[in-house]
């Protein structure tokens, strides 16, 4: 059964949805499903945070007798729900999900999949008997799947080798990597892990991996070089308010988050507190108001990794949070032909030098992902109706999920 072919059965059914953890994902999530009532029914909200909490109430009109501080205590409701999308802390997902499939619920589950091998393989089991997906968005992603289209086109023969690279960007990279949560790799995951697992998984699809022993880890290497104490300018201040540097500084935390307004949608203002009030206490109290050459973070702003493929692909992938700009950029070689793609547009060199060119910028500028969050649950809600499998099922998503487990360790031993 097709994508499409589910749409039509949800016109005649709703899934009865309980989203675990209110972070910025879902969110978005969450304005997916309610914008879709004849598809979905939003069974309960679960989210630690009570300000979180407050704020799920105040956006959508949440009855209260929906809302839960802890997933036993939905449990324990006795509500009813057909499936659960996972978004919490990292470290939670595992427990979470195994939870939930234990209850018989479909899952959609942030990533990472888990924190180690063994827990990937106790998820995909559990998951035999009910729809079960990763949130891997590049499989959605209407450019990355024209790549993966042209990449089958005949004429170009096999595939030989991906130079990929992904360049974070200094506002993603500082904000998450530097600053936030995902700054310090035991309290998260590594950088690798959560930032390149789309990645890993959008080019082992590629290369038609079927398993983890398909896959040959050749090197990695990685470095902290930027966003450490050694780069700091002499005049930098601990907090960039009280910084002489901050109407100058690239990195400056007044500049993002007070005059553009990027990346705020997690400071929540307390009872009576202005949004911009909001700000301002977290440049002068928070986390997000610290330079970020003085911070405490250990997770590498660059890193490179190659891989063989059982067939004889060749794949180098580098991690780049240090350039001033963000995208994706990939190379593919094949016996007669390539693909690059690079500042969303795609050009195919074929034989005897026949050439197509792509512009998909316009798409590519198109929110949530180009429309790829909405596909997801798309796919989540048509599968658990239908009972296909997604197209980043559990079983599909293990090969990428372990692979990125094994590179993340092996560089964090060569870092050690």
């Amino acid at each position: 059964m097709t994508i499409a072919d589910g749409r039509k059965l949800m016109n005649r059914s709703r899934v009865k949805v309980v989203i675990i953890g209110f972070g910025n994902r879902a969110r978005k999530y969450l304005r997916y499903l309610v914008s879709k009532p004849g598809s979905a029914l939003v069974a309960a909200v679960v989210e630690r945070d009570p300000v979180r909490l407050r704020e799920a109430v105040l956006e959508f009109s949440l009855p209260s007798g929906i809302l839960f501080s802890s997933f036993d205590d939905f449990i324990a409701s006795g509500i009813k729900a057909d499936a659960a999308i996972v978004a919490t802390n990292d470290d939670s997902h595992y427990q979470l999900a195994l939870k939930a499939l234990g209850l018989r619920m479909s899952v959609l589950l942030e990533k990472p999949m888990a924190e180690t091998e063994q827990e990937c393989r106790q998820l995909v089991a559990a998951s035999s008997n009910v729809t079960a997906g990763l949130c891997y968005i590049l499989r959605y992603h209407p450019y990355f799947r024209r790549i993966a289209e042209l990449s089958a086109t005949e004429s170009l023969g096999r595939l030989k080798s991906v130079h990929h690279k992904v360049v974070v960007g200094i506002d993603r990279m500082t904000h998450t990597f530097v600053r936030g949560l995902w700054s310090r790799a035991k309290e998260s995951s590594p950088v690798f892990v959560s930032k390149c697992c789309h990645d890993v998984d959008w080019l082992l699809h590629l290369a038609g991996c079927k398993s983890v022993s398909d896959v040959e880890l050749k090197s990695a290497e990685s470095s902290l070089s930027l966003y450490c104490v050694g780069a700091a300018p002499e005049q930098a201040a601990l907090r960039c308010i009280d910084c002489p540097l901050k109407d100058s500084c690239r990195y400056s935390a007044v500049d993002l988050y007070l005059k553009r307004g990027e990346w705020t949608d997690n400071f929540i203002p307390l009872q009576g507190e202005s949004k911009t009030e909001a700000i301002e206490r977290e440049l002068r109290e928070g986390d997000f108001g610290r330079c970020v050459f003085h911070c405490d973070n250990d997770v590498e702003d660059y890193s490179k990794v190659e891989y063989r493929i059982k067939g004889g692909v060749e794949i180098v992938m580098e991690m780049d949070g240090i350039t001033d700009g963000d995208g994706r950029e990939s190379l593919l070689e094949f016996e007669k032909g390539r693909i690059e793609a690079k500042a969303n547009c795609i050009r195919m060199i074929g034989p005897e030098g026949g050439e197509l060119f792509e512009d998909w910028n316009e798409v590519c500028s198109l929110p949530s992902h180009a429309g790829a969050d909405e596909e997801l649950i798309d796919d989540f809600l048509s599968s658990v109706i239908s009972g296909r499998k997604m197209l980043c099922s559990f079983e599909d998503a293990y090969i990428s999920a372990v692979t990125c487990l094994i590179t993340a360790n092996y560089l964090s031993n060569q870092n050690t």
